[in-house]
């Protein structure tokens, strides 16, 4: 494992700094000022974030532990939100209030 730690001037560079490379599976931010937490995580693009706390610790079933850009998937196995790497959401929109009425066919009544 390789943790990566930089000094940035303020919360807008920190954000561009942990936009603009290529992995994005788990990021934290450490600050006093709340104001800035709610900006980072808002704003930053990962799979785990993390706000004054240790950034590794991650639990199957718990989190998704997914990655984003180069660092994963998205959800991984463990956690419900993998599920939705196997459906394909479909939104079904069916006006009940038609103008007459249809009387079903003998073969429809039957099913």
């Amino acid at each position: 494992p390789i943790l990566a730690v930089f000094r940035v001037d303020g919360v807008e560079e920190a954000i561009e700094l942990a936009n603009n490379t290529s992995y994005g599976l788990t990021s934290g931010i450490y600050s006093r000022n709340d104001g800035h937490i709610e900006q980072f995580v808002e704003r930053v693009d990962v799979g785990n974030l993390y706000g004054n706390k240790k950034i590794t610790g991650a639990m199957t079933g718990q989190n998704p532990f997914g990655g984003d850009k180069m660092s994963g998937n998205g959800s991984k196995a463990g956690h419900w939100l993998y599920l939705l790497d196997f459906v394909r959401p479909v939104s079904i929109s069916i006006n009940i209030a038609r103008r007459g009425h249809a009387p079903a066919s003998a073969e429809q009544a039957d099913e």
